[in-house]
């Protein structure tokens, strides 16, 4: 992301007065992450229920993922450094089958044995120009690997909560791994389960402190997950640095092990 100093656009268009309806509800939230460690001071943190859920992604499931699913957490990042705004996911369940467990001996060697793990959670982050028009979605497209979704792909996104804009982006969560390939928005004679429709959007920054004490974040890149805005092309994973599943996952990848098979382009493939 450029990072320049935000420009603020006249509000003329439809899709500028639909966002400026969805502020007036906004409500901030009664947590200070001024101390956390990755956010830095220039990045605002908050949790506008309204327009959180203008911009959350549509999520197509399987009834195991359904019974499998905690719930929907979110929160906004701004900055004026930024020339954009960045709208923040992540989805909770109670448990996932590791991308490793399928591979065997392999899994032993990798892992120290299999990999699935109570709770998990996965990434989905739209990035949202100054007119509140999305630019593109950056979500985890196979074991918290970044796969770009640019809003010109008119297939998979699609126009509810904020009038005269495509704000959502379709995903299909992919099982028993969750994480997301993208999908057309279904019919209208669709059976497709949407789990927005199951689950009202939670406050991530009253969640973090107790999913980063229990662990959940202790093998992430810290600014990924406190500073979004790094994720939109500085990064191809959610992954820290050193950790086995950023070494190993782009092999995976390749010889389509592990729920690779069934993932889209991955920004790790491009580079």
């Amino acid at each position: 992301m450029p990072h320049t100093r935000r420009q603020f656009l006249g509000a003329t268009a439809a899709t500028t007065l639909g966002l400026s309806t969805l502020l007036s509800g906004s409500t901030a939230a009664q947590v200070d992450p001024s101390e956390w460690e990755y956010k830095p001071d220039h990045v605002a943190l908050s949790f506008p229920r309204d327009e959180l859920e203008a911009y959350q992604p549509k999520f197509e499931t399987s009834r195991d993922a359904r019974q499998k699913a905690i719930g929907l957490y979110g929160y906004k990042a701004d900055s004026e450094e930024w020339d954009k705004t960045v709208y923040a996911y992540w989805f909770r369940y109670a448990f996932q089958d590791s991308a490793t467990d399928s591979l065997g001996t392999i899994s032993q060697l990798v892992s120290s044995g299999p990999d699935s793990h109570f709770r998990d959670h996965e990434p989905s982050y739209i990035f949202v120009d100054p007119d509140g028009t999305p630019d593109k979605a950056v979500v985890t497209g196979y074991h918290h690997f970044a796969l770009d979704i640019p809003f010109n792909d008119e297939a998979v996104w699609t126009e509810d909560r904020l009038s005269g804009t495509r704000s959502h982006v379709n995903l299909s969560v992919v099982d028993p791994w969750h994480h997301y390939q993208t999908v057309p928005p279904p019919a209208e004679d669709s059976q497709a389960t949407l789990l927005e429709s199951q689950f009202e959007l939670s406050n991530w920054l009253e969640a973090r402190d107790g999913w980063k004490d229990n662990g959940f974040y202790s093998h992430s890149h810290g600014p990924a997950i406190e500073n979004p805005s790094v994720m939109y092309d500085k990064r191809d994973t959610w992954w820290a640095d050193g950790t086995i599943d950023k070494q190993f996952a782009p092999l995976w990848i390749r010889f389509g092990l592990g729920g690779a098979r069934d993932s889209d382009d991955l920004r790790v493939e491009d580079s």
